[in-house]
């Protein structure tokens, strides 16, 4: 009985993390075209810093996921 929970449990982990990912990458695409719409209305925002934090963003959640695993 242990061991049939143990499975259960582990793979509706796996199933929702995967889903965490899924929709932040459904919503990556609409966040990056909002955060380039106001860069180019507001000058003192750099383009090359959203792109910047971005890439750490992205960075964090690549070793957040495999640590995680």
């Amino acid at each position: 009985m242990l061991l049939r929970a143990n499975s259960v449990w582990a793979m509706l982990e796996f199933i929702f993390n995967g889903m965490v990912f899924i929709m932040l990458g459904l919503q990556l695409p609409s966040i990056l075209e909002t955060s380039l719409m106001q860069a180019e209305l507001d000058p003192t925002i750099q383009t090359w810093y959203l792109f910047a934090d971005m890439a750490s963003i992205y960075a964090t959640l690549l070793v957040l996921y495999f640590t995680c695993l």
